[in-house]
Parts: C-alpha cells; structure tokens; sequence
C-alpha cells in the first residue's frame, strides 16, 4: 500500500501537528492523505484561504485558530505533494512496463517479417532452380 494511502501514516502524521487532529478528521470521513488532497478540489489546483479556512473550522468543529489552520494548510499541501509524487511513480513504473512490452512486440514483429522474407527467398531460389535445370533439359 501506498504512503498516500496509508491511514496510519495518516495518523501518525496528523498526531505529530495536533494531538487529536486525526478523530477530528474522521468525524469529517478524511482517513488518508489521498482523501484529503481531493478534499478542496483537485491536488493540481491552487487552494484559496477561505477555503482552507472553511475546511479548518469544519475539522475543528467551530472557530479555527491560526495554528490549526495552519496545520491543515500544511498537512493538505503533503497530502497533494505525497498524491503527486505517487501518481509520477506509477505512470513511470507503467511506462516502462509498456515499453517493455512495445519493445517486445516490435522485435516478434521484425523476427516475423525476416522470417517472411526468407520464405520467400527459399521459395523463390527453388523455384529458380527448378525453372533452370528444365532449360537445360531441353
């Protein structure tokens, strides 16, 4: 499993900022970094600070101060950083295996075609053979 899917990296992480903080996530159904990075939009996206501001009060149940916004605001930014990061490492890891693949295919494709070609080539000696020695008969 992934780090950004880890509810315990989750929990350790959020423990470290704020004793308490993960609960007070979960009460809002955000268990992971993956979850909260989605949780303002997209991770590609910049978050405003009345949206960050928003989403600190509902965690918080009421009023947040400037610490726990602030704790939010950086365990946010980590959540979409750690989601990014991941994301790179799978396509990276797809794309070779693609490649691997696409070479693989390329070189049956030429052994396929060579072998085609000397077919061919033995069909076409044969028969240039054949065709001579009965000129020389006659």
């Amino acid at each position: 499993m992934a780090l950004v899917e880890s509810e315990v990296a989750f929990q350790k992480r959020c423990e470290e900022l704020e004793e308490g903080l993960f609960e007070k996530f979960r009460q809002q159904d955000i268990a992971s970094f993956s979850t909260l990075a989605f949780s303002l939009g997209s991770p590609q996206n910049q978050v405003g600070d009345s949206d960050l501001s928003e989403l600190a009060a509902k965690i918080q149940g009421g009023e947040a101060t400037v610490g726990n916004t602030a704790n939010i605001r950086r365990l946010h930014f980590e959540a979409c950083t750690f989601l990014m990061a991941d994301m790179k490492t799978q396509l990276l890891t797809h794309r070779n295996q693609l490649g691997n693949f696409l070479l693989l295919k390329n070189k049956t494709d030429w052994i396929h075609r060579k072998s085609a070609s000397l077919v061919y080539l033995i069909v076409l000696s044969s028969s240039r053979r054949t065709s001579s020695s009965t000129r020389c008969t006659t």
